[in-house]
């Protein structure tokens, strides 16, 4: 027998990385617990304003690894998919200042605004990487999915991506 449940985590008041891992192994095991013995497929839906929102995002990839892992350590339970619905605890002026040029860079970012036109252009594209990717990678949440109405959400997820790395490699020169 398989439970499938989607696990919603608020990490709003995370501060550290180890917070965030007992948030989400805490969210799993109740998730677990609610399995009663069957093998748990999970769907994780990170949420709130987070002040590791920037970590979160730049490093998407290794999260969802550790995620997995945490999973894997818990028996029966296979992490099917991390959903990053996250955002900023801060203002970017508080993040890094009003007057540098950094904070007019993450300006320009967060006002980018693209077109649907254009976006829509990329759709063959992605359309066509998507025959080249193995099955497993695909889903129907995918954005490779090639749908118009997910227009917006790529172009959120665009910017975030961008406005993430930025303020993540800030200080780096």
């Amino acid at each position: 027998m398989l439970r499938w449940a989607v696990c919603r985590v608020d990490l709003a008041e995370c501060e550290t990385r180890e917070a965030v891992y007992g948030q989400v192994r805490s969210a799993m095991e109740r998730e677990q617990i609610a399995a009663d013995g069957r093998t748990l497929a999970l769907r994780l839906h990170l949420q709130g304003g987070c002040p590791l929102h920037a970590e979160l995002h730049s490093r998407a990839a290794q999260w969802v690894e550790e995620f997995r892992g945490i999973a894997a350590g818990l028996g029966d339970v296979w992490l099917e998919k991390v959903k990053f619905n996250i955002s900023r605890k801060l203002s970017l002026a508080e993040i890094v200042g009003e007057d540098t040029p950094l904070a007019g860079l993450l300006q320009v970012v967060e006002g980018l605004e693209f077109g649907d036109a254009a976006l829509a252009g990329l759709l063959p594209d992605l359309a066509n990487l998507k025959t080249r990717l193995p099955a497993e990678l695909l889903d129907a949440d995918s954005l490779l999915e090639s749908r118009p109405e997910q227009l917006a959400e790529l172009r959120g997820a665009v910017k975030e991506f961008l406005i993430a790395r930025l303020i993540r490699h800030g200080g780096e020169a």
